[in-house]
């Protein structure tokens, strides 16, 4: 069986759960990659480590859309109900499938999705669910897609695009639900409004932006290692929509704040011209970084006000390949010791803009994940 660009459960990333690691996949994902060229989707495949905010922004209001436009009877949601029990503990990080999609295939599945986001086009029928069936159709028992030997019609794509949302409402309703029931088991000390308080002041104060006039949202993260679970903030332009239509430029902006004790875990920015903005970097050099490490002491010291810091480690993170779509790129790393914690400050690759800071509070675990990547680095943590 060959690896699938069709992807499942896209409402793990509406919650904050987007992880390599996770038993499900993503369509709307899939999509965004080829139409955007996102290139950073693989930033990190461990719980409680770097995710992948920017897809949050890409995916948080086509998901309610499509709960709008998709409707099933009663018998239908009891099968993608079921669907979900079996795919939620799975161990597979791509869907399968018997053959790949060929290149107009993609090309015309995106042009289908974007129709059938809209509301503007359906399937006819819908996609078989089974065993030895007509092709098209999904075999949930071995996670596995079996496409039409032929080039499908624009039809056949479309109740793999039907199912598709199907299954992402389904999981929605799953993950609300599980949600919901760690929310009423955890001991929350800090509330939402103070996690958005919390996440506000830290965005302000590192990308020296002023968030008044732009959307902020706070969800419960149940995806916390240890037990720990998190606030997640995210800060969008009010008329995305709009923007992407218009092709315009925009900035989006995210946070993590422990629900325990209100620490940043991380704050974090993507910007809409980013992958452009790569081309034709030019490659960095460890042995020179000082001008990447004055603007990381500057922010801080200056912004953040932390009084001690030390220089330990810089490294290159290469691309992941996990995902054959090798979205991620090359980014630059400056670990810190900032008073009783450490901080770990992404730079664009080739430039000198700061993307995001990761805090750490255990710098063992940090050094074991940093030793896992491949890298070029100059320096040590411990």
């Amino acid at each position: 069986m060959k690896k699938i660009k069709n992807q499942k459960g896209s409402f793990f990333i509406i919650i904050g759960v987007l992880f390599l690691i996770s038993a499900i996949t993503f369509p709307v994902l899939a999509e965004n990659i080829q139409l955007k060229g996102i290139d950073k989707a693989g930033k990190e495949l461990e719980v409680n480590s770097f995710e992948l905010p920017y897809l949050v922004a890409e995916n948080n209001q086509a998901a309610t859309k499509i709960e709008d436009i998709i409707t099933m009877t009663e018998e239908e949601e009891k099968i993608f109900d079921e669907i979900v029990l079996l795919l939620q503990n799975s161990r597979e990080v791509i869907g399968l499938s018997n053959r790949e999609l060929t290149d107009t295939e993609s090309e015309r599945m995106m042009e289908l999705r974007k129709k059938f986001s809209k509301g503007m086009i359906k399937s006819e029928k819908t996609l078989p669910i089974g065993e030895n069936l007509g092709k098209p159709y999904y075999n949930p028992e071995n996670e596995t897609y079996y496409y039409a030997e032929a080039e499908m019609t624009d039809e056949q794509l479309l109740q793999i695009i039907d199912f598709d949302a199907k299954l992402d409402i389904a999981f929605a309703k799953f993950w609300r639900s599980h949600i919901q029931e760690v929310m009423e088991s955890t001991d929350i000390r800090i509330s939402e409004e103070e996690a958005i308080r919390l996440a506000k002041d830290t965005i302000e104060k590192v990308y020296d932006v002023e968030l008044d006039s732009m959307e902020i949202t706070c969800n419960f993260d149940a995806t916390g290692s240890n037990d720990k679970n998190y606030w997640s903030v995210m800060v969008l332009p009010k008329n995305l929509d709009t923007l992407r239509e218009q092709e315009k430029l925009y900035w989006t902006y995210f946070s993590k704040i422990d629900i325990y004790d209100g620490k940043v875990v991380y704050v974090d920015s993507f910007y809409s011209n980013q992958k452009a903005e790569r081309e034709g970097a030019a490659e960095t050099n460890l042995n020179n970084i000082e001008e990447h490490k004055k603007i990381a002491e500057e922010v801080l010291m200056d912004k953040l006000n932390i009084k001690n810091i030390e220089f330990l480690k810089a490294y290159i993170r290469k691309p992941n390949n996990l995902l054959k779509y090798n979205v991620t790129s090359k980014s630059l790393y400056l670990i810190y010791k900032a008073e009783d914690r450490y901080v770990e400050i992404e730079f664009l690759y080739g430039s000198k803009r700061m993307v995001a800071l990761f805090f750490h509070d255990d710098p063992e675990k940090l050094n074991e994940r940093i030793n896992k990547i491949e890298e070029d680095s100059i320096g040590n943590i411990l």
